[in-house]
This record gives structure tokens, C-alpha cells and sequence, in this order.
């Protein structure tokens, strides 16, 4: 399987999204592609494993990329673009400059930095050009003071100058604005200004920073009202860090951010440092922020956000911390618990990305052969993902549950033996093996699980052919050769089948998608009745189903 929608592999969703939601040890093989993983390292173990290490951390651990800084005391979060010659919006919030001692270039009066004159112009493309120019130069001249080409009093006073004439150079460009794109790169290139002064100790420009800030949070462009509002936040951070302001303090303005019209990364951004932030003074999780910002971009446009934020609250939720707790023991005989750490998550996490998180465990409990466990699980995120504004993300959980019925239903039923072959290119019949007891393994040679569990299968054809127990493998690898090249170092004693349709290999083998297959090894015993009697059965389980099975057919 392909997944279209793996968290693991993000904040980008591999691109946007992959998987219904972040993937927490999913057991077996999903693709090729794929990092294979196995019942040790992955949680996911059969139905009789023994108590092994399976550290996943379901609410964090490779789930969610976190993008969150360790917040500045003085300034804002967000370095100043390089990309100045291209974008007409220029970043706010610039890393505070450091301006070393040095000594003076006779050469530097004579640099472009030093000549840079604000134009006598209210043309709007000319103040624009004029505001780009002004960026580099102020970068110049910071480089050069790293360089000790230039006094720390000599690039101070130019970097002021500068930053002065950017900050008219804005206003005289929000007066004569006639498109959105004009009105932001003005707003922005003033916070940018104000940010640098003041991030050079400059008082004066800490206060106007401050009022700029407040005032673009009411613009109606969200990208400016955005970006004002991560000044607040970061500037609120660094007065906390100082002890000017209290938690409550600072917790009540995040509040405010939290209730803007439109939130997006930089209001996530600052809001997870404040989360980090007052966990490092406290000491203690602080899952009621994390709560208020799950909840706050739960119907975010972006998925992605919308995930990240869910993920600050699931790695701090008390009921995901038991959920984790049960899932490492891996006993589930008793799903009580698991299920009351589930309704108590559903509860603290009322959010229809939860219905994700709930999507994906399925897989763990129903290939640990808990598979009445896991179709309460699909009932619950059917329910949760009906509140999802994302539809993307509602299809991928809708399929990933319509896979799971799919798979279910195969229990009890005859298995669609169609579109296969043989390895000499004979249409596969199922006729041959009527009567008999088989177990059906369909693997690949990719697949590290899928290679582990072969010698179980091995152990159990030696010892029951003679009962009338055969093996029948499916493989699904996409390159012929590498089973070829498997099967001269491995010789497997039973009947090996593949696609016999060169343009639906690996996933989209006929009988794969037919039985809405997503991991590998999948594993089926079918009695003599030619109908499937068990599904998931590794280890110790395939021994007792035979034995079981054998029993019955013995007593009739």
C-alpha cells in the first residue's frame, strides 16, 4: 500500500496528506517504500507475543514534525527572508542583530549600504523597489559588522538610519497602496523595521512595535493580522521569560490569538513556544493551552496545522498517556481498559482528527487478532470523521475504514482467487486444495515481518502437511527478479503465485485490493471447507488454529 496519508513522514503530510492520521507503529509492510519495521520494533505483535519493548509514543513520536522556537526575549520568532529580490512582502520579525567590534573600512562610506538614500517619491513600485534595496542593505550592513569591517557605533547608526527611512518609506507606501499585495509588503516591511530597531536596543521602537502590532491585528488581510499576531505572542514570551508579565497574563493573550477570524503558523508557532515555555517554569504539562489550540485549528483549511495542533494536545492528554501505557503491555485479552482509555481520549480530544488517530491504531489490533476490538474502533472514527471540514482527510479515513469492513468480511467467507498464476505463467486453481486445510500467506521479499514470519509457516507445513495442511504464497513484489533471486537462496517448500497482470503488481494485485489489503504479512487459514476460519494468525496462534481446526474436522 502506497499511503497516501502518513504523518510520519511530515509536517508536508508527504506533501500534504498521506494517511489518515499520524501513523503510530504500524505493524508489518506497507510498501517498498516504506521502512520496514518489525513486531519488535513496531508494537505490532500477534495475538500470543510475549511482553517485549515496543516503545511507540502514539501521541509524538514521529507523528508530527514540531516547528515550534525557543522564544527571543527580545524580538520575534521569524528570520528575515533571503529571498528579498523576489517577494515584494518582506518577513517580519528578524533574529536580533549581533553586532561585533570591529574597526572601520575606509572603504565602507563608500558601499551601497552607506549611500542608500530614501526617495522623494510616492509612487508605489518605486517604494517598493526602494524597500527591497533597503533590506539588503541593512543585511550588508550587519555582515560587514560580523566581518569587524565596521565599528559596532558605526553600523549601529547606519542600521538605525535605515530602519527609520524603512519604516516612512512603508507608510508612504499603505497611503498610496492600490492592491492587497502593496498593502502587505508595506505593513510587513514596517514590523520588520520596527523589529530590527528595536532588537538593537532601541526603546522607542520596542513601543512602536508593540502599537504597529496591535494595530495590523485588525487588518483585514490574514496574512498581515497573522504576522502581527505572532509579534504580540513573541513579545508577550519574552516579557514572561522576564518576569514581566504572569502565566495568566500571557495565557490570556494567547487566548485572544487563539480567537482570531483567521490562525495559521504563526500564531501555531508562538502559541506551541508559550506551551514549552511555561512547561520549562512549571515543570508540568500544560494541557489546557494545548487543548485551547487543538481546538482552535481543528477546522483549519490546512490539515497540517490542523494535526500539528491536535498533536500538542495528544502528546500532553492524560488519556493518550494511558492509551500508550496499555498498548506497550500489548494485553489485550481484556479490552476493557483500552477501550475506557479510548472514550476518556474521545472525550478530552473532542475533535474529528481524533476519528484519524483512532483510523490508524485500528491496524494494530486487528493484525494482533483483536479484530472485534478493532471494528469498534472504525465505528468510533466513522462517527468522529462526520465533523471533519477537511474533505481530503474525510476520504482518506473513509477509505481507510472501508478497507478495514473489507478485510473483516473476508473471515467466514470463500477467498476471489482470481487474476493469478503460477510461476510459469499457469492460471492459478484453488480446486486442487479443496478439502485440505491451507494457510494463505501473502508477503514480499521487501517486507522484514513478512521474512521473520516464514519460518514459523516452514515449522508448521513440516509438521502438518501430512494432516492434510498445505501453504499456498502470494507474492506481491513488483520486480520478478527479486523473487527469483529469493527463492535460489531460500528454497520454500509450497506453491508461490503472483499477479498475472504485469500492470497490477505489489498493492494493486487483484486479490489484494479485492480484500482491501494495506500491510503485509497478511495471513489467513482456510479449513476444509474452503472457507477463511482465521485471519492474523503469526507465531504461536497458526499452531493452535491448525490444531483447533484438525480437532474439529477429527470429531465429525
Amino acid at each position: 500500500m502506497k499511503r497516501k496519508f502518513n504523518y510520519r513522514h511530515c509536517l508536508s503530510l508527504r506533501t500534504l496528506l498521506i494517511a489518515a492520521v499520524p501513523v503510530f507503529g504500524f505493524v508489518g509492510c506497507d510498501s517498498p517504500e516504506t521502512k520496514e519495521k518489525s513486531a519488535e520494533t513496531t508494537g505490532y505483535k500477534p495475538a500470543d507475543a510475549t511482553k517485549k519493548d515496543s516503545s511507540n509514543n502514539l501521541a509524538g513520536k514521529d507523528a508530527i514534525a514540531e516547528k515550534a522556537a525557543t522564544p527571543a526575549a527580545q524580538a520575534p520568532l521569524v528570520a528575515p527572508a533571503k529571498d528579498a529580490e523576489t517577494k515584494l512582502s518582506v518577513p517580519v520579525a528578524p533574529t536580533p542583530p549581533d553586532i561585533q567590534l570591529g574597526k572601520t573600512d575606509a572603504e565602507a562610506a563608500k558601499k551601497d549600504y552607506m549611500t542608500l538614500e530614501l526617495p522623494k517619491t510616492e509612487d508605489p513600485v518605486q517604494l517598493i523597489e526602494y524597500i527591497r534595496a533597503n533590506a539588503k542593505a541593512v543585511q550588508s550592513v550587519l555582515q560587514d559588522a560580523s566581518k569587524q569591517n565596521l565599528t559596532r557605533e558605526t553600523a549601529l547608526k547606519r542600521a538605525m538610519t535605515l530602519g527609520r527611512d524603512m519604516v516612512t518609506a512603508s507608510k508612504l507606501l499603505a497611503q498610496n497602496a492600490t492592491t492587497d499585495e502593496q498593502r502587505v509588503t508595506a505593513a510587513l516591511s514596517k514590523l520588520q523595521a520596527l523589529a530590527q530597531m528595536m532588537g538593537m536596543g532601541d526603546v522607542a521602537s520596542a513601543d512602536d512595535l508593540r502599537e504597529a502590532a496591535f494595530e495590523e491585528t485588525k487588518s483585514e488581510i490574514p496574512e498581515v493580522a497573522e504576522q502581527a499576531t505572532s509579534i504580540i505572542l513573541a513579545l508577550a514570551l519574552g516579557d514572561y521569560e522576564k518576569g514581566a508579565l504572569s502565566k495568566e497574563e500571557l495565557v490570556s493573550q494567547i487566548e485572544k490569538a487563539l480567537k482570531l477570524k483567521s490562525v495559521g503558523q504563526p500564531t501555531l508557532e508562538a502559541t506551541s513556544a508559550a506551551i514549552q515555555l511555561i512547561e520549562s517554569k512549571t515543570n508540568e504539562k500544560e494541557f489546557p493551552l494545548a487543548q485551547k489550540l487543538a481546538l482552535a485549528f481543528r477546522d483549519n483549511p490546512e490539515p497540517r496545522l490542523a494535526l500539528t495542533a491536535w498533536n500538542q494536545a495528544a502528546q500532553r492528554s492524560a488519556a493518550m498517556a494511558k492509551l500508550q501505557e496499555l498498548f506497550q503491555k500489548q494485553e489485550l485479552e481484556d479490552t476493557k481498559p483500552m477501550e475506557d482509555a479510548i472514550d476518556a481520549l474521545v472525550s478530552e480530544l473532542d475533535s474529528p482528527w481524533t476519528a484519524a488517530f483512532l483510523a490508524d491504531i485500528t491496524t494494530q489490533f486487528e493484525y494482533s487478532g483483536k479484530t472485534e476490538f478493532a471494528a469498534k474502533l472504525v465505528k468510533k472514527a466513522e462517527e468522529l470523521a462526520a465533523g471533519l471540514k477537511s474533505e481530503v482527510a474525510k476520504q482518506e479515513i473513509a477509505e481507510s475504514c472501508a478497507k478495514f469492513w473489507k478485510r473483516a468480511s473476508v473471515l467466514g467467507s470463500e477467498i476471489p482467487w482470481d487474476g493469478l498464476s503460477d510461476l510459469d505463467g499457469k492460471p492459478f486453481q484453488f480446486q486442487e486444495y479443496q478439502g485440505k486445510i491451507v494457510i494463505l500467506d501473502i508477503w514480499a521479499t521487501w517486507c522484514g515481518p513478512c521474512i521473520k514470519e516464514l519460518p514459523n509457516i516452514k515449522e508448521v507445513y513440516a509438521k502438518y502437511q501430512s494432516s492434510g495442511v498445505e501453504v499456498i504464497g502470494i507474492n506481491i513484489d513488483e520486480n520478478p527478479d527479486d523473487l527469483k533471486e529469493f527463492l535460489a537462496k531460500e528454497q520454500l517448500p509450497w506453491k508461490m503465485v503472483v499477479s498475472n497482470d504485469p500492470s497490477k503488481k505489489g498493492f494493486e494485485t487483484q486479490l489484494v485490493e479485492s480484500l482491501g489489503i494495506t500491510g503485509i504479512p497478511f495471513i489467513a487459514v482456510i479449513g476444509r471447507d474452503g472457507k477463511v476460519a482465521a485471519l492474523h494468525t503469526r507465531g504461536e496462534a497458526l499452531t493452535k488454529k491448525i490444531d483447533e481446526l484438525l480437532a474439529a474436522s477429527a470429531s465429525k
